[in-house]
């Protein structure tokens, strides 16, 4: 069974420490960010941003528990979900991270406080 925790966290909000805090309470989750893929391509602007999104979604499809770090303004991303959806035994939660004062170590408990019990194991 496939375990995909899709993390969208918009450019205001400090998710690279959130990520870093989620990743040490949930070890056996792989963190797989677009902004990763992107860096990894080589080729001219619209052909990185369709590669990087296939990549991020074959890499999703080979591990058991992923967290997908997006910004969530691409169309790639409805596109891979849907893709991620019909593979078979994949779970995906989704949530949508906003601008909090909360310490990012308090804002990856809560995230890990609230999922639902598959993700946590």
């Amino acid at each position: 069974m496939r375990h995909i925790l899709n993390l969208i966290a918009p450019p205001l909000v400090d998710k690279a420490l959130i990520v870093q805090n989620l990743n040490e309470l949930l070890p056996h989750y792989e963190v797989l960010a677009i902004e990763e893929f992107r860096k990894k391509q080589k080729r001219n602007a619209d052909e990185v941003e369709t590669n990087a999104w296939r990549e991020l979604w074959l890499a999703a499809l080979q591990t058991e528990y992923a967290i997908v770090v997006t910004e969530g303004d691409s169309v790639h991303l409805e596109m891979m979900l849907e893709r991620l959806w019909r593979a078979p035994g994949t779970h995906i939660f989704t949530l949508t991270l906003e601008p909090s004062s909360l310490a990012p170590q308090q804002v990856a408990a809560r995230i890990v406080q609230n999922l639902p019990e598959d993700f946590k194991e």
